[in-house]
């Protein structure tokens, strides 16, 4: 089995940041990127390693960093590749990247994938299944509380693990046995959704 390195960016000193306009700024980033290039095509060819470079809540990323990302995918290696880039967002990212000034970057995506919320029974599997690996046997919202739900998150998973949290604090609170519907509509309110 092949080994994995996993690095994990954490969030910049706000020190360490750099003005992406600036001209002295713009020859640390070429500088930068040749450095990344290089360290890449180095784990590729000596060590036999395939980089793959996952940037998560990636509709965070500004224009700037955004436009670096195909001098990663392009140096030097237009007929091989040597990194895989995974780009996942939000909706958001979806409409940045039909920018005009992302052209280059949506030139070089070889697969997208839009993921829908979960349907009503994929919900109702997904609610089974996360109250199970929670050691919970019985039901803890009744039918209502579930068609509200869903109707409230569209089955987007991580708007259904807040408005449940919520929903279940508020009916510890409220000595419920069952998350009801008025329960999980004031859950709603209580969670900005």
């Amino acid at each position: 089995m092949p080994h994995a390195r996993c690095f994990r960016a954490t969030k910049p000193n706000p020190k360490d940041q750099h003005n992406f306009t600036d001209p002295e700024s713009a020859h640390y980033r070429g500088d930068l990127v040749r450095q990344i290039s290089e360290a890449i095509v180095h784990l590729n060819k000596s060590k036999k390693l395939h980089p793959v470079l996952i940037c998560d809540e990636a509709q965070l990323l500004r224009h700037p960093a955004l436009e670096q990302l195909p001098l990663l995918l392009n140096f030097d290696m237009d007929s091989s590749h040597y990194l895989t880039l995974l780009l996942a967002g939000e909706p958001l990212l979806r409409r940045t990247l039909s920018l005009q000034m992302h052209e280059p970057l949506r030139q070089r995506i070889a697969v997208q994938y839009h993921l829908e919320g979960l349907s009503r029974e994929e919900l109702d599997a997904y609610l089974a299944h996360q109250f199970k690996s929670a050691g919970v046997s019985q039901p803890l919202l009744d039918e209502t509380a579930c068609q509200a739900l869903y109707q409230a998150t569209k089955g987007i998973p991580r708007k259904v693990n807040k408005l449940v949290m919520t929903a279940l604090r508020l009916a510890v609170a409220r000595k419920l046995s069952l998350v009801n519907e008025g329960t999980l509509l004031d859950a709603t309110t209580e969670a900005l959704l």
